[in-house]
């Protein structure tokens, strides 16, 4: 993906006299999924796609200083409140030169509404982060919830009580809440190797099941039980 950019640039910056302009044709060209920091010899560029797929902040600190992240957690709440904690809008253009900061006019496609990645919230952000003015944690604790609620009726008519178990370490957001919804116990009976890592980039199948026998430690008192296993991708 970077290779591509990095030649649409090339390739028309002779069309252009301005960086501005260059990156207002290579969104128009390309209507998503991105948040870009550009650097260049004047100074840096920071643009979000026009769809808005990505989340992007930014902090304006002491002495001209900016902090620019997908993830709002980064930021300390005693940061926060001294400073303001902007989301970058979608389709915008942020200039930063000399510690002066300049935003153009969002490019916004017409007849199209924004159209934000929900896996952000499912999985990639942080717990703690929030986009969109939604909190992480908070998305996660109401669709575990929700799904809990809606399976209650379901155990009431069978026999035993099976444990909920979370696959580590998003599923274990989801298998709290689920737990809480659908009224059953919640144990962390798996913990994930961390002297593993992931293994879906590995080469070939041969590695990646290898590495995926060895990628989590179960607890023995999961013998015998009835479990409920909650994973991330629900």
């Amino acid at each position: 993906d970077t290779r591509l950019i990095i030649d649409f640039f090339n390739k028309n910056k002779n069309n252009h006299t301005t960086w501005e302009t260059l990156l207002e044709e290579f969104m128009k060209t390309f209507r998503r999924s991105y948040s870009l920091i550009i650097q260049t010899k004047n100074g840096f560029f920071v643009i979000r796609d026009q769809m808005g797929v990505r989340p992007l902040y930014y902090l304006k600190k002491t002495n001209n200083t900016y902090i620019f992240s997908s993830e709002s957690c980064i930021f300390t709440e005693q940061e926060i409140k001294g400073n303001e904690l902007v989301e970058v809008k979608s389709g915008e253009i942020i200039s930063l030169i000399n510690g002066l900061m300049v935003k153009s006019r969002p490019q916004t496609l017409k007849n199209k509404s924004e159209s934000h990645c929900l896996f952000e919230y499912i999985y990639f952000l942080k717990k703690k982060s929030s986009f969109e003015n939604i909190y992480v944690s908070d998305y996660r604790d109401l669709v575990g919830e929700k799904m809990g609620l809606m399976d209650r009726k379901y155990f009431e008519k069978k026999k035993g009580n099976p444990i909920v178990v979370g696959v580590p370490n998003t599923g274990n957001d989801y298998a709290r809440s689920y737990a809480n919804g659908v009224e059953l116990m919640f144990k962390e009976y798996i913990i994930k190797n961390k002297n593993i890592d992931r293994t879906f980039i590995l080469k070939s199948d041969e590695e990646r099941k290898s590495q995926a026998k060895e990628k989590y430690i179960f607890d023995d008192r999961m013998k015998g039980e009835d479990i409920i296993l909650v994973d991330d991708s629900l």
